[in-house]
Formats: C-alpha cells, sequence, structure tokens
C-alpha cells in the first residue's frame, strides 16, 4: 500500500510553474467553491502561486456530517470529494471525535510511506466511490448546499459516472 501511494504521489505530482490555468477561475469574483473528485494538489499549488488563500475544511473536521470551514474569508473554499494524496485517515480519540478513526490528517505531498497508523483518506475504485468512513459523506452534504447556494455551475473534465455525485 505503501509503495502504491508513494507511485501515486510521484505520478499526481503538480508543478506550481504549470498551474496557472486555473487562474480565471480561483479569481472569479463569483466563485462559490471548487468541488473535485481529483488527488492532486493543483488547486492548491496555482492558489498558492497566485497569493490566494485555499481552505478544504479538514482541519476542523471532527466527525459526522457537519462540514465547517476552517478560515470562512479563505479566497477559495475547496471540497476534495474522493479526498486528497496528502490527507490520512488516522486512530485517535483524545481530542473529542464521535468514533476512533473520525481524525483527518495532512502529511504534506512528500509523505512518502507515512500513514502513521492510519490509512489513505481517498477513494479508489470503480462502480460506487461513496465511502461512509472519514470525511467523505460530510463533504457530500457539503457539496449539496454549495449546489442549492449557486446559479451557475461549471463542470470540467466529469465522466459523469459517479452516481452520488450525479445524484447531488
Amino acid at each position: 500500500e505503501a509503495a502504491m501511494l508513494d507511485a501515486l504521489i510521484h505520478v499526481l505530482r503538480a508543478d506550481e510553474n504549470r498551474v496557472g490555468y486555473f487562474d480565471p477561475m480561483i479569481r472569479s469574483g463569483s466563485l462559490g467553491g471548487i468541488a473535485t473528485l481529483n488527488y492532486d494538489l493543483a488547486v492548491e499549488k496555482a492558489c498558492h502561486a497566485a497569493g490566494l488563500t485555499v481552505d478544504t475544511g479538514f482541519e476542523t473536521w471532527r466527525g459526522g456530517y457537519e462540514w465547517e470551514w476552517a478560515t470562512p474569508q479563505a479566497d477559495v473554499r475547496l471540497l476534495k470529494l474522493h479526498g486528497s494524496l496528502d490527507y490520512v485517515l488516522g486512530q485517535d480519540d483524545q481530542h473529542g471525535e464521535r468514533v476512533p478513526g473520525d481524525r483527518l490528517s495532512n502529511f504534506g505531498e512528500e509523505r512518502r510511506g507515512q500513514l502513521v497508523g492510519g490509512v489513505p483518506a481517498m477513494v479508489f475504485g470503480q462502480g460506487s466511490k461513496l465511502r461512509s468512513d472519514g470525511p467523505f459523506l460530510a463533504m457530500l452534504v457539503e457539496f449539496d448546499q454549495l449546489l442549492a447556494q449557486t446559479e451557475w455551475l461549471t463542470v470540467v473534465g466529469y465522466s459523469f459516472r459517479d452516481d452520488h455525485i450525479n445524484a447531488a
């Protein structure tokens, strides 16, 4: 598993100098949020290169269906509905989580095999890609709420093969 994750991190590495194509989207004054099914860190790197703040909400998730933004005034709110290369779901019931395993950590892109008693917080495979553990249902609820508040939806590179995303 660690070798596969290391290979995936290498293959999906985003070069901060080559993510400028995100600029029109991330600098849009009417951007309500970005939801992605990709594991890479391209949006985060584009925001960093543009000098914009990005909030994924993962720092404040403590279990359950509630999704809170750590920095509501951030320039970009980013939901990574299938997880991220740098997210790890771990075992820790010391910080008020409802169920052991409700701890989401960020080990950065260079974590190379450092799951530290946890599992990659990513959704893989074909068919139903909805996971009931971890933050995935909470992010889906937040995605649905973002959609309810928006007038315009831009879809880029989506196959429409994820029933739970299509339903939202």
